[in-house]
């Protein structure tokens, strides 16, 4: 039996991770203001992570073990 270990990423104060899925812009910004209440959208990166996220240890590269985040981060300047 093959165990298939599956995990996400996890959001933490500085990094909020959204599942790459079909997003407005609109979405986007209600759920940064949610994670990240009194903060400057000039302080705030989008960008993207290609996440391994099953089959962790497994040698061969399959696309398939792979699901694509939207990050956004804060910057602290």
């Amino acid at each position: 039996m093959i165990v298939r270990e599956s995990r996400e990423p996890q959001s933490d104060e500085t990094c909020l991770y959204i599942k790459g899925e079909s997003l407005s812009l609109w979405e986007l910004i209600q759920n940064a203001g949610k994670h990240f209440p009194d903060t400057d959208f000039d302080q705030l990166h989008v960008g993207r992570e290609h996440f391994h996220a099953r089959c962790i240890g497994y040698d061969r590269y399959d696309p398939w073990d792979y699901d694509d985040y939207i990050t956004i981060t804060r910057n602290y300047q």
